[in-house]
């Protein structure tokens, strides 16, 4: 009987085992146990293989969730701003989704974002840049940062938009209504003018 043990990522997951019921006239030769090592190694090979390829696949599975149900988008832009790449639930509100912006120029479609449209021209120059913007009233935080091709040019940009529409209105209405509070309290501090001001109000 001979075995030797399977190991993935370091880890024992079964042995390999070679066994007959006849006794050998010989004894093992070197050789014999390192063909035996061999095919072990290989067969480890194999299995961190499809192990990895199962964790490949959980991870698009997982990463393609957060994209049908979070409120962001990955888009990604060829070197002349083409749009090649556009995935995300947040495409919702703008009433789009990847088929009608793969393929389109993105200075094109959103000349009218300046924001935007100068943040791409910065990344696709090599920057890397964080932005906000209103886009036909749906409002994002954007990361973005360049891409290249094997000889090191800047061939497009890979980014990131989250919809944060709702978080800007509500910190606008805090904004409204610190900035009330506030001219109420200047006003009701003036001797006189208290009552005329609760009136108006």
């Amino acid at each position: 009987h001979l075995g030797i043990p399977i190991r993935v990522r370091g880890e024992v997951w079964g042995t390999l085992s070679f066994s007959s019921s006849a006794p050998r006239a010989t004894p093992l030769k070197e050789a014999d146990l390192d063909l035996v090592r061999l095919v072990g190694i290989w067969i480890s090979g194999v299995l961190e293989g499809k192990d990895r390829e199962r964790q490949i696949r959980e991870l698009d599975a997982r990463a393609q969730t957060i994209l049908d149900e979070a409120p962001i988008v990955l888009f990604g832009l060829d070197a002349d701003g083409v749009f090649t790449i556009a995935e995300g639930a947040g495409l919702r509100p703008l009433g789009v989704d990847s088929t009608d912006l793969v393929g389109q120029n993105a200075f094109e479609l959103y000349g009218h974002v300046e924001t935007s449209c100068a943040a791409f021209r910065a990344v696709l120059d090599g920057g890397t840049r964080t932005w906000e913007a209103d886009v036909d009233g749906v409002v994002y935080t954007n990361q973005a940062e360049p891409t290249y091709d094997p000889d090191g040019r800047v061939s497009g940009l890979i980014g990131v938009a989250s919809d944060v529409t709702e978080q800007t209105r509500s910190e606008q209405q805090r904004k409204r209504e610190a900035d009330r509070l506030h001219r109420f309290l200047n006003v009701s501090s003036e001797p006189g003018t208290f009552d005329e001001h609760v009136a108006r109000v």
